[in-house]
């Protein structure tokens, strides 16, 4: 959580968070090895291999942040208060190994698309907890 730490408010909790599903790293693996003989399979392999261990996926008390960007940042951001409602989408492989896709809707800022989430269900049932307000 390196970025995630050096922009929350000094009221931000973190809630929880997500990782991205090992599968992801297959995938690599099977790259790196077609393309082997080629340069560029073991770049992008590297390159996704990094990516793996750089994403974040928080959720705070304010606002939930989605952090991606080996060389460059990118960053998405809807705050807890604008966040209409959640999606998953599953596969079938995606229900067997424990992993999906969250889409996250916010009112009027756009969608965030979390991919490959290991556990996304407690994911969205966190996402899901935080935009309930405390009685």
């Amino acid at each position: 959580m390196g970025y995630v730490t050096e922009v929350l408010e000094s009221d931000e909790q973190v809630l929880g968070e997500a990782q991205i599903h090992w599968i992801y790293l297959i995938f690599a693996a099977i790259i790196f090895i077609i393309d082997f003989t080629i340069i560029i399979g073991p770049i992008i392999a590297a390159y996704m291999v990094l990516s793996y261990y750089l994403k974040e996926f928080v959720i705070t008390n304010k606002r939930v942040i989605y952090k991606r960007g080996v060389i460059s940042r990118n960053v998405d951001e809807i705050d807890i208060r604008r966040i209409e409602g959640t999606n998953l989408r599953q596969g079938i492989l995606g229900r067997m190994l424990g992993y999906g896709r969250v889409i996250v809707r916010g009112t009027g800022v756009g969608n965030i698309n979390f991919p490959l989430i290991a556990t996304p269900i407690e994911f969205k049932r966190l996402v899901e907890k935080a935009t309930k307000p405390a009685v």
